[in-house]
Parts: C-alpha cells; sequence; structure tokens
C-alpha cells in the first residue's frame, strides 16, 4: 500500500496552520498517527484527537504575482485556483 503523503503547515508566527493530504480521500485515512508524524517534523505538539474533513485551499499570491512566503489560505468551493484536500484547518 502506497503511504499516504501528508503535510503540516504553520504561520508566520510558527502557530499550527493545519495538516492535509492532497484530494479528497477518506478521512479515516488521515490517521492521529499520521497528522501527528506530519505536526512532529514541523515542531508542533501532538493532538490528542483529530477529525479530518475535506476542505479547500488555494495558493494566494502578492501584488508582484509571486508566491509569499506564507501562500496558502484555505478557502470555499469553487474559489478559483482552489484545490481539494482533507484534513484539518487550524484556523477554523
Amino acid at each position: 500500500m502506497k503511504k499516504l503523503h501528508v503535510e503540516a503547515l504553520t504561520t508566520e508566527d510558527g502557530e499550527p496552520w493545519g495538516v492535509y493530504a492532497y484530494g479528497h480521500i477518506d478521512p479515516a485515512l488521515l490517521t492521529l498517527d499520521i497528522i501527528n508524524e506530519a505536526l512532529d517534523y514541523i515542531g508542533i505538539d501532538p493532538l490528542d484527537w483529530a477529525e479530518p474533513q475535506h476542505l479547500w485551499m488555494y495558493a494566494e499570491e502578492d501584488e508582484d504575482g509571486g508566491m509569499p512566503d506564507y501562500p496558502w489560505q484555505f478557502c470555499a468551493a469553487g474559489t478559483e485556483g482552489a484545490i481539494a484536500v482533507t484534513g484539518i484547518d487550524f484556523q477554523a
């Protein structure tokens, strides 16, 4: 079985921003162990509980059309340039 690729990101203040896998997958596949492994990789304390869900996010460009240091934003389905992810939005 292929290992699920999961990413965790922080805000520019170093606070947890989100943990996600690309695509809308079965949320049960994104287990607490997998989530905590991704959080540990970026130095964030583990969670005791998590409820992954289907989300959307996009990369926001800066004024010059480039990518800022923290470009990702969660958004509504149908937002231009949005990609489907399954994960946790810590900013919600």
